[in-house]
């Protein structure tokens, strides 16, 4: 930390006075006391109680503070989902220090970075992972080899509500990551916030879905604990929206999930493929991190027929996570979908270039105030105080507020509409990007002699990044680029597509005409020639990542590919060729040729153990399907409810022909069972009874 930088530098504030109310480990042992067997953290069966997850977490903390570890120390964590990385986290806090969460997925040299660029004091980890960790001049701790009796000397120690709780970085505009910092103070206040705002209860199980480096994380884990519900960490196998997905969501009985835009896009479009209901275990689900879409929001409804809350959220790192939230009412609405307003104790004001409100209903640049505004910039005084300005409505001296760069404007009912960003940022799978960082790496390769990123697919989940080049002398070999990319980008900062030029468009003032930029070509199909199965993945490879042409031996990543772009890609193969794959398959096997085999040995041992389809005798009671089996249950609670009646009024016009309107209606009635199913009790059990076509269906 630069202690010469006023906003980054810990004014001595008091110690935690009520230790189970302003400091945010403090909240999860207020939960350990009040319920100590209740589970905590799960995964795949392997479940941990609040007592047992307090106990490990103490004697991390007793070990970090042996390594001198404290109020304002980095600890960097670099671990995979598990009970392990749980009492890391805590263990951190408890220890007084931020922890710095690095996704083992990283590129060796962002991982690099970020350990250097945070000052890091010393690095969990275990096995799972050390093997990605770079050499590092700090203490390597694997918390699996932390002895379990360090706990029992483990004093607890007083941390500052103001100290650092963590650090997460962010895509950075000067082409280096820059971390956010976030207190003890914020992160407490967006636990309650979003507890409330979910209804947490110790009766949750909350899915924990994203990646530790992205800021969702927090809001999956924190909040939990202080309700003293369970955190359920997600196994690879669940990676993708698919069958496993459904099944562990099913089988783990998860009731809330928070979930990226794109994920849920994607969810919602194959349940609606398939008619399949959401898991009936789930009673809310929160998205955010792009531009929801009304269309995906109708099929969603449907889908979830009325029995799971829908939340939209908004929020930067900078803002503690959340800063608004909107829910809809029971009425369809096919305008706009607002991100809402401001969480309790978040302020949104909308203002002018001069900080000065707008009037009602007219655009402006979004600022966020209040308790969750993060410290700044680790490190980078001039752009924290770019970014984080004095708050003129907070009415208190030292109030800051977050200039978010998103320009939205309030609706007639006061729920802001978000209307696109200010400058070039985008945002990619849910992940924030400035296209500026892609195009500092690109600057560094010897072969370019300048290079431009944009984003392109519009606002929300379709957005995809084509790198434009003007090669030094002699064509570039895209594999190579590509390759040379993948080294120092995550998976969503990959460009989908990459187009050759001569030179880059200018404007009059001599600076790129980003406009001017070709699309890049459409996706003609594939030359692929190695069988029907490699062809059929190859075109899907093509229409996902928007690539021109694709090869068998082309490999799906350095296409620009990343986990939500495979998960989007399997599902068209689930489609077409009617296998289900986890998202490892395509990890493990990331060019068409290779995923082929993996599909034909998937067709075979499908074609062995799958029953025959046969027609259902319909002149005998049957089994509920999972929907049914839902509106039943709530029959039986609200018998006189008549929700899930949906009336519809049609005018028609012209001459009434009654007997062909009848023949219709019958036709109708006839060939859709639906219509004419009933549902009767049979020795205490529902079942499904399918009746005759009526003689008569107008009166």
């Amino acid at each position: 930390m630069n202690a010469a930088d006023p906003l980054l530098r810990t004014l001595q504030p008091a110690a935690c006075a009520q230790p189970d109310e302003t400091c945010a480990h403090h909240l999860f042992e207020a939960s350990a006391r009040r319920a100590p067997h209740a589970v905590a953290v799960s995964l795949a069966g392997r479940e941990t109680s609040f007592a047992e997850l307090d106990r490990r977490a103490d004697a991390v903390a007793a070990r970090l503070r042996a390594a001198g570890v404290g109020p304002e120390s980095r600890v960097a964590v670099l671990m995979e989902r598990g009970p392990e990385l749980a009492a890391a986290l805590l263990g951190v806090l408890k220890a007084g220090g931020a922890y710095v969460p690095i996704d083992p997925e990283y590129p060796a040299e962002r991982t690099a970075w970020v350990l250097e660029d945070s000052g890091a004091a010393a690095v969990l980890t275990h096995a799972a992972a050390r093997a990605r960790l770079p050499a590092v001049a700090v203490p390597v701790l694997d918390v699996a080899e932390i002895d379990p009796a360090l706990a029992g000397g483990w004093a607890p120690a007083a941390v500052p509500a103001d100290a650092l709780a963590y650090v997460i970085y962010t895509s950075g505009s000067t082409g280096r990551p820059k971390g956010v910092g976030v207190t003890h103070r914020g992160l407490v206040a967006h636990n309650r916030a979003v507890a409330e705002l979910l209804g947490l209860s110790p009766a949750d199980r909350v899915a924990q879905v994203a990646s530790i480096g992205f800021d969702i994380s927090v809001e999956e884990i924190f909040p939990t604990w202080a309700a003293g519900a369970a955190v359920v960490f997600r196994p690879a196998e669940a990676a993708g929206v698919g069958a496993g997905f459904v099944r562990w969501v099913g089988e783990e009985r998860i009731s809330v999930l928070n979930l990226p835009t794109a994920f849920w896009d994607l969810w919602t479009a194959l349940l609606a493929a398939h008619e399949a209901p959401v898991p009936a275990s789930v009673r809310t689900v929160v998205v955010g991190g792009e531009k929801a879409r009304a269309s995906t929001l109708a099929l969603w409804r449907r889908a979830a027929a009325g029995a799971v809350r829908w939340i939209n959220s908004y929020g930067p790192t900078e803002a503690t996570v959340t800063a608004t939230a909107w829910e809809p009412g029971a009425a369809e609405d096919d305008g706009e979908i607002p991100i809402g307003a401001p969480l309790d104790g978040w302020t949104a004001p909308v203002l002018d270039d001069a900080l000065r409100p707008v009037a009602a209903g007219e655009p402006g640049e979004l600022c966020i105030g209040g308790v969750g505004v993060a410290r700044g910039y680790l490190g980078r005084p001039g752009l924290t105080a770019d970014r984080f300005v004095p708050d003129p409505f907070a009415g208190r001296a030292g109030a800051r507020m977050y200039r978010s760069g998103d320009r939205v404007r309030a609706r007639p009912d006061g729920a802001l509409e978000f209307l696109g960003r200010l400058d070039d940022q985008v945002k990619v799978g849910g992940y924030r990007v400035e296209p500026g960082e892609v195009e500092s790496v690109l600057a560094a390769h010897p072969e370019l002699a300048s290079s431009a990123v944009v984003a392109r697919g519009g606002a929300g989940s379709g957005a995809r990044l084509v790198a434009y080049v003007v090669p030094r002398g002699a064509a570039v070999d895209e594999a190579a680029l590509r390759r040379w990319l993948r080294a120092r980008l995550p998976g969503y900062m990959l460009p989908s597509a990459i187009v050759t030029l001569d030179a880059l468009p200018l404007t009059a003032h001599g600076k790129v005409d980003r406009r001017a930029l070709p699309a890049p070509a459409m996706p003609t199909g594939s030359s692929a020639e190695a069988g029907d199965t490699v062809s059929i993945l190859a075109g899907i490879w093509g229409e996902v990542l928007g690539a021109p042409r694709v090869e068998a031996d082309d490999d799906f990543f350095d296409l620009g590919g990343h986990s939500l772009l495979a998960m989007q890609a399997l599902a068209r193969v689930r489609h077409r060729c009617g296998v289900e794959l986890p998202v490892r398959a395509l990890f493990d096997a990331p060019t068409p040729a290779l995923l082929a085999a993996a599909v034909d040995a998937a067709r075979g041992d499908a074609a062995s153990t799958r029953p025959p389809l046969r027609t259902a005798v319909r002149d005998e009671p049957l089994p509920l399907s999972f929907a049914q089996q839902r509106l039943w249950f709530l029959h039986q609670m609200e018998p006189a409810s008549a929700f899930y009646n949906i009336p519809l009024a049609i005018r028609l016009t012209g001459e009434l022909d009654p007997e062909a309107l009848r023949r219709a209606l019958a036709e109708v009635v006839r060939r859709h069972e639906a219509l004419r199913t009933v549902l009767r009790e049979q020795a205490g059990e529902p079942m499904q009874m399918v009746t005759p076509p009526p003689a008569a269906v107008l009166a």
